[in-house]
């Protein structure tokens, strides 16, 4: 029953999300807004769909199963913030990894570059890549890479969380808030929105060091830069970090 619940919950929650970034979009406008948002292929829609499914689905079944105790009574640590700061920079140094090699490494590119062909996406188009085009090359591209990406999203969404998982260990209820909060940051941190949206947990800590992460940071093709998520502390660690266009200090009205 609980897996039934998370899983309703961290979906219902996702969708209010993503409704809330496209309001957000039509007050503020878009980052390079003289350009027209992506959109999806009619080749893509199933595809995507199924894979929107498996996002909102498969993170609350995966968390269940790995922390869930039925025999625990609700609760939120005071360490709460610690943990979540811990946690999500842990999981990123996962993803830095996993993302860097998709980049560097030539034979796994052909798993990643569905997500790169996005140049202006939007709130929907978070956790998945779609370029809506008149290029035919592209519409047979995405025809091609639909099982392959399901193999991305498998990595992505099971095996770096079980890795963070397994390196820092924390209760349920600290693992749900925090799951909740990273889908909150990866659809505002794809969304475009022209807005210096830091991400709430680790973007005041890191701001003052030059490492927090803005959406901006988030919009890059294929290249040997910024392959952190939520936080540059890894792209600053290992000297991959890239200069920002728009969302400089100077350019931004406090």
């Amino acid at each position: 029953m609980a897996v039934v619940v998370y899983s309703l919950a961290f979906f219902v929650f996702g969708m209010m999300t993503t409704l809330h970034m496209n309001t957000l979009t039509l007050k503020h406008g878009f980052l390079d807004g003289q350009v027209p948002r992506d959109g999806i292929p009619d080749l893509r829609l199933k595809s995507t769909f199924v894979g929107l499914l498996f996002v909102m689905t498969v993170r609350p079944v995966f968390y269940c199963l790995v922390a869930y105790d039925r025999f625990q009574m609700p609760s939120i640590t005071p360490w709460l913030p610690v943990h979540m700061f811990l946690f999500t920079t842990i999981l990123y140094f996962w993803f830095y990894i996993y993302h860097r090699a998709m980049h560097e490494v030539d034979f796994l590119w052909k798993f990643h570059n569905t997500h790169h062909m996005a140049k202006h996406p939007n709130a929907l188009l978070s956790a998945f890549a779609s370029r809506l085009g008149d290029n035919l090359w592209l519409v047979k591209a995405y025809s091609h890479h639909s099982s392959i990406d399901r193999e991305e999203e498998i990595f992505s969404f099971l095996v770096i969380p079980l890795l963070a998982y397994i390196s820092f260990p924390v209760d349920f209820f600290t693992l749900w808030i925090t799951s909740v909060y990273m889908l909150y940051a990866e659809v505002l941190g794809h969304s475009g929105i022209r807005l210096y949206q830091q991400q709430p947990v680790t973007g005041p800590v890191l701001r003052p060091f030059g490492m927090g992460l803005v959406g901006e940071d988030q919009w890059v093709l294929r290249s040997s830069i910024s392959y952190g998520k939520q936080t540059r502390v890894w792209d600053k660690l290992f000297g991959t970090m890239r200069p920002r266009v728009e969302m400089l200090d100077e350019n931004v009205d406090w």
